[in-house]
């Protein structure tokens, strides 16, 4: 299953509906230009910054607040959740 979710307002309503939809041995398959490749520790000043900067402009074009993959997987108790750089 292929889906775009960034425009979804409610990400974690949206991932929850995916995973419940999809069989016991099911794939799901997000490509998301606002959940970036790269892994931003929150902790340090520039990964402070970026998030700052990309929670500005989801504000800025009316778009949902950033949010990781891994955060999303992990409230929702997803498993074998894999990320690449497709850049």
């Amino acid at each position: 299953m292929k889906r775009s979710g960034k425009h979804m307002p409610k990400k974690e309503r949206f991932m929850s509906e995916m995973n419940h939809v999809l069989n016991s041995n099911g794939a799901l398959l997000l490509i998301m230009a606002t959940w970036r490749h790269q892994k931003i520790k929150s902790q340090s000043l520039n990964g402070k910054l970026i998030i700052d900067h990309l929670n500005r402009l989801s504000n800025n074009y009316c778009l949902p607040k950033w949010v990781s993959v891994e955060t999303l997987a992990n409230q929702l108790h997803l498993k074998e959740i894999q990320t690449d750089d497709w850049t």
